[in-house]
């Protein structure tokens, strides 16, 4: 009996995995998944070859052991400050894409009880909302993150590191577990239940709103804006990437699979007001930025989503706060 180089490379490391070539059982060419990538861009051609891939063949090793490597790689590009992991599966990131700029997430099952648009957590601040969840202080990295939110003008530069590499400030991601039961988990999605999903998910206030049940194949959103919400549910096919850009420039990207419900904050830079009349010392606003969020990657595959921009909002509290549903 032998072996060749690609099934031994499936229990190898990652470097014989990407070295890993030739030709499989059906004549196709095996070409190598390299997921040490350097860019979100890179990222997406990657998340891109990964998808072709399972949608060839949903049961294919290559692909999902690519798209466990790439996590932790995610992480680092998305700039992850902190996390908390709810439950096995339910976890809310913190992330800072550029200095003075926070995106906060929330990854879970769908139907299981979340945290991020209820009335008792939408106010938060990042801070706060990580003290709720963990019930503990939040890391070191977090409050820095969020000091300079609420001082940047505009000046961008530098960000946060994950876990599982080291930061480019001091610290590093933190990443909380809390104790116990904190959802039920219920039957996944499927494309029957776009009512559900419009009179449960949907967001119903914001300056410019969408609800798309039974969609497929991709979509996008975009809005000059203070602040933008986005959800996505994937019920069926392979995967979706969804990606946020900011002033043309890609900040942040992720995946979702079926059975999953993923929800996103973003906002934009902050302008100072100088004391004077009828304006309060320390008073600020989010600027209005070009927001852009995309599904890509998602031929074949369907999924109900959802998308707020908010700029008639005032001030930071009132802007970050998530819209209703």
């Amino acid at each position: 009996m032998t072996f060749s180089k690609c099934a031994v490379s499936a229990f190898g490391t990652v470097f014989a995995l990407a070295a890993c070539s030739g030709t499989g059982e059906t004549g196709r060419e095996l070409e190598p998944i390299d997921v040490q990538v350097q860019s979100l861009d890179e990222a997406t051609a990657v998340i891109a070859q990964i998808h072709d891939l399972r949608g060839a063949d949903p049961n294919d090793r290559r692909a999902a052991d690519a798209l466990e490597r790439l996590a932790p790689v995610l992480d680092r590009l998305n700039h992850l400050v902190a996390r908390v992991e709810l439950r096995s599966g339910h976890v809310v990131s913190f992330y800072e894409p550029e200095s003075g700029h926070l995106a906060i997430s929330e990854r879970g099952p769908e139907n299981e009880s979340r945290y991020l648009d209820s009335p008792e957590f939408r106010d938060l601040s990042a801070v706060d909302l990580y003290r709720r969840l963990s019930g503990d202080e939040a890391p070191e990295a977090l409050h820095l993150a969020d000091s300079r939110r609420a001082s940047t003008e505009g000046v961008l530069s530098g960000a946060a590191g994950s876990d599982a590499l080291v930061s480019d400030r001091e610290g590093s991601a933190s990443v909380a577990t809390r104790n116990g039961d904190v959802g039920t988990a219920a039957q996944a999605l499927t494309a029957a239940d776009g009512p559900w999903f419009t009179a449960n998910i949907c967001y119903t206030s914001g300056d410019f709103r969408g609800c798309n049940p039974n969609w497929a194949n991709g979509g996008y959103a975009q809005a000059n804006t203070k602040t933008s919400f986005f959800t996505v549910a994937p019920f069926s096919g392979n995967f979706v990437q969804v990606r946020m850009q900011y002033e043309d420039s890609t900040k942040f990207t992720d995946v979702a699979y079926p059975g999953q419900l993923l929800n996103w904050w973003y906002h934009s830079d902050t302008v100072d007001w100088p004391c004077g009349f009828l304006i309060a010392c320390g008073h600020d606003e989010y600027n209005n930025r070009k927001h852009r969020w995309d599904i890509i990657n998602a031929s074949g595959d369907g999924f109900h989503w959802t998308y707020s921009f908010k700029w008639n909002c005032g001030t930071t509290l009132s802007c970050n706060a998530w819209p209703a549903q």
